[in-house]
This record gives structure tokens, sequence and C-alpha cells, in this order.
């Protein structure tokens, strides 16, 4: 629209209707979906990257590329006079005849597979003599594959508005025989792995091997997609999640993209507000060449630096105001680094002496997870905590309807509840039926569930996500989703957190607390360990871990928390961090967090060294947070977010 707008303003014409056309520009500017250009795993001729044509059948081959020849005389024939004639009607039907085209190359395809497709299905209806009988699987694969080529093949139009599949080189011909796009600039949708068609995932995994993970967000394919449309050369220019260096499936894009791209600048804005959607997003500018792992790259990370002008929940508009004055900010956080270095640490923006310290406090002792045996469990997910979670008045309820339902009815604590060094129960109680449970020895309870029973019953298998029930699964309507296989653990004295948070909030509970589902917690770790977990120490791992500050939003799932080293600690300080834990989990004070960073930085053997850079650190990587902004934005954890 912008180039558009940029030369009709300089015309000198009176009339509207002298404006002349813009050679081109309706087949420059297409609407279509950028990462598929294929069918699941089948591709097609223009498939990117180009598959090999001798797999392809000879009959077919030739149709495509005679449809190829009779677009490129259209497009040729409008470059000639589309400037240059005033018949509009002529140039309405050239620009249709265009379309129909490069139409017509991808329905061709579609109706090659799906008549292979429909006579796969058949067979596997009518096995014929000695064949083995199809399993339900394949059935319903077949199925599946034709239903969604006949939803393609419908959708995909000449008078369409959106291209699915679409074809970068029938679009695009000159430029791909140029040797790709000079540029490549982008903001990908915000999609993740979880809202992916399975057909869709199934073509990704195809198209886009160096990058594809089945836990990845669609962003990863759109670079991907990027470096196979960008000329030796070319530019790439993206702002997307900054998921991708903060998730394990981002290991492989990085990967790729340090493979491919000589980096060169990267803009981390954590959790500022750039755009509405509550989505910390990153700028990646790069250039496709083989890559000089000497070469310096400027890497910024500007969440503080834009907290600290407008506070940490500013608006839209405060941080753009700020944005306008972009240079300062990125001169006021700046990590000037080789790109071999860079993507060796992990894509960290940190400077070498933050980097060294991490990685020493990583090499130390034994990662949490080994410490106890892999004994870390997340909570309670029931798939409706409307139905199961109650207060005191439902129990008391449940209870005087049936004397059985008090042996169902457990304490219940949510990721909000647990604070510093020991949670604080809020009146809150699970009805914990265990998958098995003869739900008739519980009249009380099983009248009390009834009153959801749609909205509790499992979906089938294959249902869209918007039908009525719980996630589909072998359990019955009044159980909880899950089978907590490991229910006992939560009886024993355990250690527990919230799965994000802006503080450290690992806490003991000696109680027996059912929790919920944003809670994870191990019964495996001792005591002293609590002092440890929460000190400063492990708040900068922590952040390191997760590319966060202090004051940001830690993730602390067990795939984090699993990584965090435990120190092999002498036993007068182990007793001093037990006698520190002890006194804060039996008293409403706590204890002084300069004593619990000295032991901490003890059992870790940091030198005065290690210490100041750990002070320097929070310093610079800081911002100050309220009680307003505790809540993490990912989750309600009032509900499940099953």
């Amino acid at each position: 629209l912008r180039l558009w707008l940029s030369i009709i303003v300089d015309l000198e014409v009176s009339n509207y209707r002298q404006i002349p056309a813009l050679p081109n520009l309706d087949f420059r500017i297409v609407a279509g979906d950028s990462l598929i250009d294929r069918m699941g795993a089948e591709p097609f001729f223009e498939s990117l990257p180009t598959p090999d044509p001798d797999n392809f059948d000879m009959f077919l081959h030739g149709k495509v590329k005679t449809l190829e020849k009779e677009l490129e005389t259209l497009k040729l024939k409008w470059a000639n006079e589309g400037a240059g004639t005033a018949d509009r009607e002529r140039l309405r039907i050239l620009r249709s005849q265009i379309r129909a085209k490069q139409v017509a190359i991808a329905q061709v395809q579609l109706a090659h597979e799906l008549d292979g497709a429909d006579d796969r299905l058949k067979r596997l209806l009518k096995p014929t003599g000695g064949t083995k009988p199809p399993t339900k699987k394949q059935l319903a694969d077949a199925t599946a594959t034709v239903g969604n080529l006949r939803v393609l093949q419908a959708g995909l139009r000449a008078d369409g508005a959106y291209q699915k599949p679409f074809l970068w080189p029938v679009n695009f011909h000159d430029v791909f025989e140029a040797g790709g796009f000079d540029i490549v600039l982008a903001n990908p949708p915000y999609v993740r792995q979880e809202q992916l068609d399975a057909i869709d995932q199934q073509a990704y995994a195809h198209a886009f091997p160096g990058v594809h993970a089945g836990t990845a967000d669609l962003l990863v394919y759109f670079y991907a997609r990027a470096v196979q449309m960008l000329r030796d050369g070319g530019q790439l220019a993206f702002i997307t999640s900054n998921s991708f260096v903060k998730r394990a499936y981002g290991k492989k894009v990085q990967a790729f993209l340090a493979e491919n791209l000589q980096l060169g600048t990267l803009i981390d804005f954590g959790e500022t507000r750039v755009f509405d959607a509550i989505v910390e997003r990153y700028v990646l500018v790069a250039q496709k060449r083989a890559p000089n792992p000497k070469q310096e790259l400027s890497a910024h990370f500007l969440f503080v630096a834009i907290a600290r002008l407008t506070g940490s929940r500013s608006s839209v508009a405060a941080v753009r105001e700020q944005l306008g004055d972009l240079p300062s900010l990125l001169e006021a956080d700046r990590v000037v680094v080789d790109q071999g270095t860079f993507t060796q640490n992990d894509w960290k923006i940190e400077p070498a002496e933050v980097i060294d310290l991490f990685n020493r406090l990583m090499s130390q002792g034994t990662p949490l997870g080994e410490f106890v045996h892999e004994s870390m469990y997340y909570g309670i997910k029931t798939g409706l905590n409307e139905a199961f979670v109650i207060d005191e008045a439902k129990r008391a309820e449940l209870i005087a309807g049936h004397k059985s339902s008090e042996a169902l009815i457990r304490p219940w604590l949510r990721g909000q509840d647990i604070q510093r060094w020991k949670p604080v129960w809020n009146g809150w109680y699970v009805i914990f039926v265990r998958h098995g449970t003869n739900i008739d020895e519980y009249p009380a309870i099983k009248k009390h569930l009834s009153g959801w029973r749609a909205a509790l019953t499992p979906k089938a298998r294959g249902a869209r996500k918007e039908d009525p029930g719980r996630k589909p699964g072998d359990y019955k309507w009044f159980e909880i989703q899950d089978n907590i296989a490991y229910f006992t653990e939560f009886d024993r004295p355990k250690i527990v957190w919230p799965d994000i948070a802006r503080r450290l909030r690992f806490a003991w509970d000696d109680r027996g607390y059912l929790l919920g589902n944003t809670t994870y917690f191990s019964a495996a770790l001792p005591l002293w360990m609590l002092p440890i977990l929460n000190s400063e120490v492990t708040e900068f791992i922590l952040c390191q871990m997760t590319g966060s500050i202090r004051g940001g939003f830690l993730r602390l799932f067990n795939d984090t928390t699993q990584h965090l080293p435990v120190p092999k600690v002498e036993a007068s300080v182990e007793l001093q961090l037990d006698a520190i834990a002890r006194a804060a989990v039996a008293a409403d004070s706590r204890p002084e967090d300069d004593r619990v960073s000295s032991l901490s930085a003890q059992a870790f053997g940091l030198s005065g060294e290690d210490q100041h850079v750990l002070r320097e650190w929070f310093a610079r990587r800081s911002i100050v947070v309220t009680d307003d902004d505790m809540r993490s934005p990912e989750k309600d954890e009032a509900s499940d977010a099953f």
C-alpha cells in the first residue's frame, strides 16, 4: 500500500480515472499461506526447496510446464500493455487470466494428488484377496488425506482472496529466476504449536526439516521459508516472539540461522509492550551468506531501559513514545560479540564475565532432576476447576449430604497461594476423584458433579477444540482429567513452587496439600535446599536459563528447574541452611536475604569477584515490581489451562 501511495501522490492528474495502472502490481501483492506449498508430505513441482522433477508423473509434469509458459506469456503482455492502455476492461480481463493460470497450476496438481488419494482409500476399503486388512489408523489417515485435499481444492479459486497452497516460484517466477528476493521483511503471526493443524505440521516437517520440532511455534517456519526465498546476499528483517531463544524447541532454528545467515542486529524487547498482544518481541536483522564466526554482531536487551522510563506495566503508547529515541535505547544496553561466541552461548545477550559465571555455576554439583531421581511432579489437572475446586461452604454442604464426601475432599493450593518459604492456604478444596473411583459410593459428590456432566465428559478423539467436554482420554466423566499415579507424593513433606513467578517463591509444605495445575513439587528435596532455591544465586541462574531479569517473569516448569545445579555442600553449611529454613517455615518473619546470599555463595564456592559480577548484573538487569505485577500473563491461575 505504501508503494502504491508513494507513486500516486507524485502524479499530476485531476481525475482519479486518469491514474495509470502499476505494471505487475496486481500479481506482485498476493494474499496466501506463505508456508504451505505442498499437501502434507507430498510436494508440488514448485514447492520449496525445489524437488527432483524425475519424481513426478511425466504427463502431469508436461501439463504444469504448459500452464507455466502460458502464464509467463500473459505476464509479459501485462508488462507491455498495462502501463499505457486506457482500456480498463482489457486490463481487468488480463489480470483475471493471470490469476486463473496461477491457480490452475496448483489445481491440476491437487487434482492429481486427490485421484491418487482416492484410489488408495478405495483399495483400503476393499482389499483384494490375500491383502492384509487395514488398521483403523490407516483408514483414518487415508480418509483425512482425501478430506484435506478436497478442502484445499474447494478453497483454491481464481476469484478467491487467499491462496493455499501458495507456490512462490509460480507467483514470482522472475524473482526466483534471478536467485530470490533481495529483502524478506516479516512480522509472523504468533501461533503456538497446539493450534497448528496436523496436516500442516506434516507439511512443515518436510518443507523445513532443519528447524522442525513437534513443540515449535509457527514463527520458526517463517524463518526457514525466508532463508529459502532470499538470494545470496539478501537481507532478512524479522520481528517475532522471543520464544525461539527461550524454549527448548528453539535450539534447531538457532543453529539453522547461525549456519545460513550473518547475524547483524538483534533486539530482545522482553516484556516490553511493543504491541497490544502479550507477546515478548524480538527483532533480528541478518544477511544470507556464508557466516563468518569471527564477525561481530550487535545485541540489545531493551526491557529494563524502557521499563525504568515507563514502568513495567506501561501502555503501548508510552512504550512507542520512548521508541522514538531508539538509538539512545540501543546504546543503553548493547553487547558486541562475535557470531561464533554468541551462538555458542545460546544467544544470550550478556557480557563475557556474566556468561563465564553462569557456565561455571551450571557445571557444579548435580542437576536437580538427577539429584531427586526424576521425582519432580506437576500439580493436578482436573480439566474443569469450576466443578472440582470448592470453598468451605460447599465442602460442608457435600459432607452434610453424605458423610462419604469427606474422604474425597482435600485442601488445595493454587500457584498464587505459594509464597516465599511457606504457602498461605486460602480456604480452597479439591474433590479428588481419582481414576478407578466408584462414584456411586459418594452420592453427594456424584450429584454435585452431574451439574457439569456435559462439560466434564471427555471429547471424542478428533473432536474440534470448540466442542463441549474435556480433552479426549480414557477416563470417566466424574474423574479428574489426569491419572495422578504419584498421588501419594502429595502427603509427604515437600518443596513446592509456582510454574511462573516474578520472584522466587519456593516453599516448604508439610501439611499434605494437594496442588493445582500451576504448581510443581518434589518430596525428594531436603529442607536445607530451600534457602539455596530462594537465593540470589539461583535467581541469577534461572534468569540466565529463561532469558529473564530480576522482576521479570521466571518460567519454572520442570523442563527448566530440572537443570538447576545442586552444589556439594559442606556439613557445617548444610546445618546452617537447614536452621534458616526451619526458622522461616515456623515463624511469620523471614530470614535476612544477606545471610541467605552469603551461605548460598559459600555453598557454590563463589569468589569475591564472582559476587561482584552478580551484584553488578542485578543492578543492571532488574526492575521494581508491585503486587499488581505479580500475576502471570500466560494464564489465570484460578482456572485450568488444560
